[in-house]
């Protein structure tokens, strides 16, 4: 992905470039308070999250003899990519910027925990030493996105923005019951999501036709879920996990007007 992303600015800043050089669209110079036009540029930062791992024991907690549990691991990463949009200054109210963008990131952000499990029932007060693990990562994701801004002044631009986001997750767990007992309960689950993203930055024009920007965005790709069988087969139990993909980001970027 990181190759993908590197590829679509280069291609995008030649067709970029060509239609300023054919006069045919474009502002001339944004820190003259004009931002109407295509932009596209190199972006990175950091990201970060606790998202929940929910851990059901099948077919019921009483049953199974082991209580549920929620693990919410600590992910941190970097991420690097690029943006392309198009802005559109309203000639009636030159203070109102209106756009849409996409991007595209590598992304490193990945992270574990562990967690006792608890004795329910017959097994009430048996302590299984960090048997509840969960291990989560992303490996790239993208947005689309509109964008609603205001100059704050003719060379600041403040603007939220929200949409449509999507990435690749691999995600595993296990419940591990070693060496009170043979069973390991593992589990891996590999997926490409979609989900909603909001936030919001702030466009800093210092030069004709470049900006710099700084971006906070919080994004929500949904969940995962699977069932894993013991590593002895035992019926009917089994343990249910549940993802939770939830993440932040801060990222600063370039952008070229054309």
């Amino acid at each position: 992905m990181k190759k993908i992303a590197l590829s679509l600015i280069a291609i995008s800043s030649t067709l970029c470039c060509g239609v300023v050089s054919a006069g045919e669209m474009g502002p001339t110079n944004l820190a003259s308070n004009t931002w109407t036009g295509f932009y596209i540029g190199p972006n990175g930062g950091g990201t970060w999250g606790n998202p929940d791992t929910n851990i059901l024991p099948l077919p019921t907690p009483a049953r199974f003899g082991n209580n549920a549990a929620t693990l919410a691991p600590s992910l941190s990463g970097g991420l690097f990519g690029g943006q392309i949009g198009y802005n559109r200054q309203i000639s009636a109210y030159r203070w109102l910027v209106l756009g849409i963008e996409t991007d595209m990131n590598w992304s490193d952000l990945s992270g574990n925990t562990s967690q006792d499990a608890i004795g329910n029932g017959l097994l009430s007060g048996l302590v299984f030493k960090n048997a509840f693990s969960t291990d989560q990562q992303t490996k790239w994701f993208g947005t689309l996105r509109p964008r609603i801004g205001f100059l704050a002044r003719d060379y600041l631009l403040m603007y939220g923005t929200g949409g449509l986001a999507y990435g690749r997750v691999n995600e595993s767990a296990n419940s591990d019951y070693r060496p009170l007992g043979p069973y390991q309960y593992l589990a891996a689950k590999n997926a490409t999501l979609t989900g909603w993203t909001a936030g919001g930055g702030a466009e800093l024009a210092f030069a004709q036709h470049w900006s710099a920007k700084v971006e906070y965005l919080y994004y929500d790709l949904g969940s995962t879920s699977t069932t894993a069988n013991p590593s002895i087969t035992n019926p009917p139990f089994q343990t249910q996990y549940t993802w939770n993909n939830t993440a932040q980001l801060v990222r600063f970027g370039v952008n070229f007007h054309c």
